[in-house]
């Protein structure tokens, strides 16, 4: 049985998360004001956790008993999708805190909002058919429309996460989530206004991982940009280990966009000529310049080099299995996130105006005005 104080947490994670003040939940549920606000101070009667559990289509025991949330779940609060089994309703509540800074960020900064009205150019895709080629065909070729849209060259984006932030009116957080089978997920409001990228567990900065938050941030990005949404609820894809196959349709998609968005195409054959196979040492020499230089892990410059014709599979093999002995990761600039927290956002001032605006934090004004920018 959960106790009251993770329960009144669970509850107003599901209100925030769903756009409701206690009032307006009250109305649409058929509750007591009362009761709900007692329950959201800690107290709360057998009847309440049914009434609201009927009302956001999710298990009881979710709220109460259970740690953890099965795939496929389609409740009215949220959207879960990914290729693990379960999501811990601990990593709920960190994902409302990350949802809640994405509604501040995109409707209380003029960059967030720029950026939101980029986003909403291009529209969610059904994934093309059942076969993994197709799926990863199209995740190259939205991975190229979103360059050509946007004027990129052939060269690497530095900056990310910086990019990610300014371009498309994302949040992007480093919370650690109590499930360390994850490391990122993408948070998309009903709207698709509010986005958000949670990276977890990224305090460290060595070289490596700053390679691989690079392509966590680019497969988020393709989630938030493209996956086909419930309109009824938020959509929390969450992903685990991104170099592992997946048997999930939209997961090989956006594993193929953000190597295609990290290592394109034609930046490929500008620097190295034609599609032509390598072997031994010059398939070696290959992968650490393409790394190098567009800032990616051993293992996906070597999966891109092989889909794009540079490696066989046989070399490609090989050079995964040695992919531990190879050394140190290049230089990378570190991805700053500068944009993770409203306060951290230069010359906005987005805090204190909102603050200023809104009321202190948790309050009912806050939570109002959150949702009327959505």
């Amino acid at each position: 049985m959960t106790s009251s104080a993770q329960l009144h947490e669970t509850l107003r994670a599901l209100r925030e998360l769903r756009g409701l003040t206690l009032a307006s939940l009250a109305r649409e549920a058929g509750l007591p004001l009362s009761a709900l606000e007692e329950a959201e101070a800690g107290g709360y009667s057998a009847e309440i956790i049914e009434g609201l559990s009927d009302y956001y289509q999710l298990d009881p025991d979710f709220l109460i008993g259970e740690d953890s949330l099965h795939n496929d779940a389609t409740g009215s609060v949220f959207c879960y999708r990914g290729d693990a089994t379960t999501f811990r309703r601990d990593d709920l509540l960190v994902i409302n805190r990350v949802a809640q800074r994405a509604r501040i960020y995109v409707g209380a900064t003029p960059r967030g909002q720029e950026g939101l009205r980029r986003r909403r150019r291009f529209e969610p895709q059904p994934v093309a058919g059942e076969q993994t080629n197709t799926e990863w065909r199209q995740g190259y070729r939205l991975a190229r429309h979103v360059r050509a849209t946007l004027g990129l060259d052939t060269k690497p984006v530095d900056d990310l996460g910086a990019w990610i932030s300014h371009e498309f009116g994302v949040l992007i957080a480093t919370e650690r989530l109590t499930d360390r089978n994850y490391q990122a997920c993408a948070v998309l409001d009903r709207e698709r206004s509010a986005a958000a990228i949670l990276l977890s567990g990224t305090s460290h900065r060595d070289g490596q991982s700053t390679l691989r938050q690079r392509v966590f941030l680019a497969h988020e990005l393709c989630h938030l940009l493209f996956d086909v949404t419930n309109d009824e609820a938020i959509t929390i894809s969450a992903d685990a280990d991104i170099e592992q196959k997946s048997k999930v349709g939209v997961e090989r998609r956006a594993r193929a966009f953000a190597a295609e968005l990290l290592i394109p195409r034609d930046g490929l054959v500008e620097r190295l000529g034609e599609p032509r196979l390598r072997r031994g040492e010059q398939a070696v020499a290959l992968v650490e310049d393409v790394r190098r230089v567009f800032g990616v892990p051993w293992q996906t410059a070597v999966n891109h080099l092989k889909n794009m014709g540079y490696l066989d599979y046989d070399t490609r093999i090989r050079l995964v299995e040695e992919q531990a002995h190879r050394g140190t990761a290049p230089k990378w600039p570190a991805q700053t996130f500068g944009l993770a927290e409203p306060a951290r956002a230069a010359g906005d001032g987005v805090e204190e105006r909102a603050e200023a605006a809104w009321g202190p934090p948790r309050s009912e004004r806050r939570c109002a005005a959150q949702m009327s920018v959505r």
